[in-house]
């Protein structure tokens, strides 16, 4: 449970960064940016990804970069 809910903090962080990258390179006019995060998830032990898609919307224009968390499933644990 702890390592799920880490991953889910450091996917929503990921998407919070993102955002901040996003709106710290927009320059002139007025534009908002909104993504489509809803807490999506990625299950721990199987791996898989997530795709984001931001939307940029100004007046004259709208762009719809997406960017993709990825999360390798880990190792299996084997003992004898």
């Amino acid at each position: 449970t702890a390592a799920q809910n880490a991953l889910d903090a450091d996917i929503a962080a990921w998407v919070a960064a993102q955002t901040t990258i996003i709106n710290n390179s927009l320059t002139g006019g007025s534009p908002t940016v909104s993504h489509n995060f809803t807490n999506q998830s990625i299950d721990f032990c199987t791996g898989g990804t997530v795709t984001i898609t931001w939307t940029i919307d100004d007046i004259c224009e709208t762009f719809t970069p997406q960017a993709t968390y990825t999360l390798t499933q880990p190792q299996v644990v084997s003992y004898t």
